[in-house]
C-alpha cells in the first residue's frame, strides 16, 4: 500500500512539473492572441507577423510536450487561427492537423480543456471546406459549439462563437440568447483583450438583431 502511494505521489509530481513547464509557452500564445484582438481589421501585415510568432511558440510547445492534452489543444487553437487567416491549401493542411490533435487531447481529457477543444473543433468544422476537399460540416460544427457552451456555460468565447454561428444559419433567437450570455460573462484574466473583442462583436450582433425589421 505504501509503495502504491509513493508511486502515485511521484506520478502526481511529474504531472505538476509538466504543467508548469508548459506555462511559459501557453502564456506567450495568450499574449499573441490578445495582440491580434487589438489589431484593426486592415492591419493584415501585423496580423500575419503575429500569427507567424504564434506558430513558432505553438510548435515549440508541442515539441516539448507532444502528448500533453493542454499542449495539444493550444497548438490546435493557433493552427485554427492560422488556417482561417491563410485559407487555401495551407489552411486545409493546418486545419487537418489541428483536428487530429484535438481528438487526441479529448481522448485523454473528455472536457477538452474546459470546452476549448470543442470550441476549436466547432470553428474548424464551420470554416474548413467539406468533402471531398476536407472535413467541414455545419452539423458537426453545431454539435461542437453546443458541447463547448455546455461544458463552460459562462465563457465569453464559448457563448459568443456559438451565437455568431447560430446567426449565420438563421437561428437568430438562439443567437441573441448566447450573445447576451457572452456579454454577461467575465473575460479570462490572461485573455482579457481577446475576450473583450468578442464581447464587442456580441454587442454588435445583439444590436443588429434588435434593429432587424420584424417579419
Amino acid at each position: 500500500m505504501t509503495q502504491t502511494i509513493r508511486i502515485a505521489t511521484m506520478l502526481l509530481l511529474v504531472l505538476v512539473g509538466l504543467a508548469h513547464a508548459q506555462e511559459p509557452y501557453i502564456a506567450q500564445i495568450k499574449t499573441g492572441l490578445n495582440a491580434i484582438a487589438e489589431l484593426g481589421e486592415k492591419e493584415r501585415k501585423q496580423h500575419q507577423a503575429l500569427l507567424d510568432e504564434l506558430l513558432v511558440q505553438a510548435d515549440a510547445l508541442l515539441e516539448t510536450h507532444p502528448q500533453a492534452p493542454e499542449a495539444l489543444v493550444w497548438h490546435a487553437v493557433v493552427y485554427e487561427q492560422y488556417a482561417n487567416f491563410r485559407g487555401g491549401f495551407t489552411g486545409v493542411k493546418l486545419a487537418k492537423q489541428a483536428r487530429e490533435h484535438l481528438e487526441i487531447a479529448i481522448a485523454q481529457d473528455p472536457d477538452g480543456l474546459e470546452g476549448l477543444a470543442y470550441l476549436t473543433l466547432g470553428l474548424l468544422y464551420e470554416r474548413t471546406p467539406g468533402w471531398p476537399v476536407a472535413f467541414g460540416s455545419i452539423r458537426s460544427a453545431d454539435e461542437m459549439y453546443a458541447k463547448a457552451a455546455d461544458i463552460r456555460p459562462h465563457g465569453v468565447d464559448t457563448n459568443y462563437q456559438y451565437a455568431r454561428f447560430l446567426k449565420s444559419i438563421e437561428r437568430k433567437e438562439e443567437a441573441f440568447r448566447y450573445a447576451q450570455k457572452a456579454l454577461e460573462a467575465t473575460p479570462r484574466p490572461a485573455l482579457e483583450a481577446f475576450d473583450k473583442a468578442q464581447q464587442q462583436q456580441a454587442l454588435k450582433l445583439i444590436g443588429a438583431q434588435k434593429d432587424a425589421p420584424a417579419k
